[in-house]
């Protein structure tokens, strides 16, 4: 009797595809990042550092991105899977680490554009419930 195997291609096929994706768009970030240093004198000190913060988050997800591909299909390829790769924890990290500061600077264009504290606060709170929502449940859905 053989020992079970895995099927790569239907298990790693459409992951590979999004890893590839995110390689594509992550070209389109660094273009993006260049075209903004080139005329971003202007802008406030914080907002140049956000910006260079979303950018080395997202460079350094996309390169996780391809960690986690690497080790299944390269360094234990056949092997039956029974756990994530090494840095898969690091996924939900970067989504915060990305999504938080970019919302929170939307929340503060609102409220300039709109001159509204009021309308900021609400979405703020919405904001911050989603964020303690996904922290309680690792962004995995509900615990059974």
């Amino acid at each position: 009797m053989s020992a079970p195997t895995v099927d790569v291609q239907l298990s790693y096929g459409p992951l590979l595809l999004g890893v590839y994706f995110n390689l594509i768009l992550c070209g389109v970030l660094i273009t993006q990042q260049l075209d903004y240093v080139q005329n971003s004198r202007k802008d406030p000190l914080f907002i140049r550092i956000l910006v260079w913060a979303v950018f080395i988050v997202e460079v350094a997800n996309t390169a996780f991105d391809m960690s986690i591909m690497y080790e299944p299909l390269i360094l234990h390829y056949g092997e039956i899977p029974d756990k994530l790769p090494t840095v898969f924890i690091t996924q939900p990290l970067c989504v915060i680490l990305v999504g938080f500061p970019t919302q929170l600077f939307f929340i503060w264009r609102i409220r300039i554009v709109t001159g509204n504290n009021l309308i900021a606060a609400v979405i703020f709170f919405v904001l911050s419930c989603c964020l303690c929502r996904r922290s309680l449940d690792n962004g995995y859905g509900p615990h059974n």
